[in-house]
């Protein structure tokens, strides 16, 4: 989206991170450090916690294994190489963002701790054609959670957008 701008109908980021603030970079930075140290169960638990709401996670014992077991069985190394430029991607992006002039979508849901809705407007501030969709009442497995209002808005999106 930065580099091909130009090339680019419509975008839509979903649960991303953005010009996170300090209190937000220390947080992911303590949870990498604790993986790289202590490897990924000590952090699986807290993830799904983040990631789903109580409720849900409550009711879908299977997903909630499955994602549990995909954690606990990646290969930490490279889980861990990926954690890190996850954590300090932002310098990356920096203030590219400012040149996707197309139009854009930002998607979150209102609980994500880790991909907030703060970031969605950062995010829409610096895109001069940018909108915010924030789902309440889930967090970051908004996708899985609210699959309907997740597409739903994508749709909306590509179709008033002209995309097919």
């Amino acid at each position: 989206a930065i580099t091909q701008h130009s090339r680019l109908k419509t975008v839509s980021f979903l649960n991303s991170v953005y010009k996170r603030r300090e209190k937000e970079l220390t947080a992911v930075r303590k949870r990498l450090v604790l993986t790289a140290t202590h490897g990924a169960d000590s952090t699986v638990e807290a993830a799904i916690a983040r990631w789903f709401t109580p409720l849900f996670a409550s009711r879908n014992p299977i997903l909630m294994n499955r994602i549990r077991g995909r954690l606990l069985t990646t290969n930490l190394e490279g889980y861990v190489a990926a954690y890190r430029c996850f954590v300090e991607g932002d310098t990356e992006i920096g203030n590219e963002l400012q040149y996707v002039t197309c139009p854009a979508l930002a998607i979150t849901g209102a609980l994500d701790v880790g991909s907030t809705p703060d970031m969605c407007y950062r995010m829409a501030k610096d895109m001069p054609r940018a909108k915010v969709c924030v789902i309440p009442n889930v967090a970051h497995g908004a996708p899985q959670e609210t699959p309907t209002v997740v597409s739903d808005a994508l749709i909306s999106f590509l179709k008033v957008n002209g995309a097919e």
